[in-house]
């Protein structure tokens, strides 16, 4: 049986460390390491107990070729939660920004 892929876009292995900022009741930070990224979202492992629906902030820094790294805000909504052995949550982009280096 041949399953058709749901993806908007091509999801490309990347393990880099990443921080999400949300705010509820109050203001929330934790960190995970991302799994893959795509140029509509993210997967990351952490073990948060974020809710899906939720808006975040994700702060990540990129490699680059030159010595310099690309530090990226990207603001989205988390569509999945997963609660197995590697926990971890699915965020959809919505606005992305690269941040001037300082």
């Amino acid at each position: 049986m041949n399953i058709p892929e749901r993806r908007k876009a091509q999801q490309f292995p990347i393990r880099l460390p990443v921080t999400v900022k949300y705010t509820r009741t109050g203001h929330y930070e934790f960190t995970g390491v991302s799994r893959d990224m795509s140029a509509s979202g993210i997967f990351l492992h952490t073990d948060s107990n974020i809710e899906e629906g939720a808006q975040v902030e994700v702060i990540l820094t990129l490699p680059s070729k030159t010595s310099e790294q690309i530090t990226v805000q990207v603001r989205g909504t988390v569509v999945r939660v997963e609660r197995s052995s590697l926990p971890g949550i699915a965020i959809e982009f919505e606005k992305l920004v690269i941040l001037p280096e300082l």
